[in-house]
């Protein structure tokens, strides 16, 4: 059966989410069911103003923190520990003993060390000048809700953290310009049978989702997609590529294709690890 490559920048939402569907459809059947739930606090002036707050999700026995951010009137005065404090104590309450996430040398890596988070790998350059750090925290003491949780956030309030993170950013001279890169694979007829879905920016290629049809796997369509994939970012600018491999298959798949791990969450999913790599091309 003929099978047709493209690389999209702007996908159709529907293509998105059947690569995102097939991939948390494939991922249920080998390991736990991961069961998202999203969680977030605000700080919010007398006005109903968002001056601050927390989003991450729980899923496979782990609370991965998504976005803090404190607007800068408010910063220093114990707000960012609260809001810390608050979504920990919330995973807790559901039975979640582990944390993780990112931030870079200019955003709040000495703050999330005084919190008690471990570096478990990072990355140089990632953006250009700065190193990027993956920490975790295992065994949540936390039990103080300092704020009012949402269970699964509307869009708006998360998008307004992202906002003021960004704006963070670029005073720093770091903004996020990120552009989305996919690349799917569709039969004769047309029909969607494989993707990838990534952005770039920072001069990386962070490659979120990857899934194939179960009956095209390892056939080489996979390596294929990451190829045309990995030749997009280089043209844009962009000669590193960083990803999680979720178990030891896929891990083996990104060894093959040259990869390198540089951290470990053990355990994620339960009874399994995850896998933090990265490539850098040559051009």
């Amino acid at each position: 059966m003929t099978k047709r490559f493209s690389i999209e920048t702007f996908p159709f939402h529907s293509d998105l989410a059947a690569v995102r569907r097939g991939l948390d459809d494939y991922e249920n059947t080998v390991f736990q069911r991961r069961a998202y739930v999203g969680l977030s606090a605000l700080i919010l002036s007398n006005q109903g103003d968002i001056q601050g707050g927390v989003s991450g999700r729980i899923g496979w026995d782990w609370l991965h923190i998504e976005m803090l951010w404190v607007t800068e009137g408010l910063r220093y005065n114990g707000h960012g520990a609260r809001l810390l404090q608050t979504i920990e104590a919330a995973a807790r309450a559901r039975g979640i003993h582990n944390a993780y996430l990112t931030t870079t040398s200019f955003q709040a890596f000495p703050f999330y060390q005084q919190q008690g988070y471990d570096v478990i790998g990072t990355l140089e350059d990632r953006p250009p000048g700065h190193t990027y750090y993956y920490l975790a925290k295992c065994g949540l003491d936390a039990h103080i809700q300092y704020y009012p949780v949402t269970i699964n956030a509307p869009m708006a309030h998360l998008q307004a953290l992202h906002h003021g993170l960004n704006e963070y950013n670029a005073r720093q001279g770091m903004p996020i310009e990120a552009r989305r890169l996919s690349v799917f694979m569709r039969d004769s007829q047309d029909k969607l049978r494989g993707g990838l879905i990534g952005s770039t920016y920072w001069g990386w290629f962070d490659l979120y989702t990857m899934w194939i049809q179960a009956d095209l796997r390892r056939r080489g369509y996979g390596a294929h997609m990451l190829q045309l994939a990995e030749a997009e970012a280089a043209k844009r600018g962009c000669p590193r590529i960083v990803t999680e491999a979720i178990g030891e298959r896929m891990r083996r798949f990104f060894d093959r294709q040259g990869y390198q791990t540089f951290g470990v969450l053990n355990d994620r999913p339960p009874g399994h690890i995850t896998y933090f790599v990265y490539k850098t091309l040559d051009i």
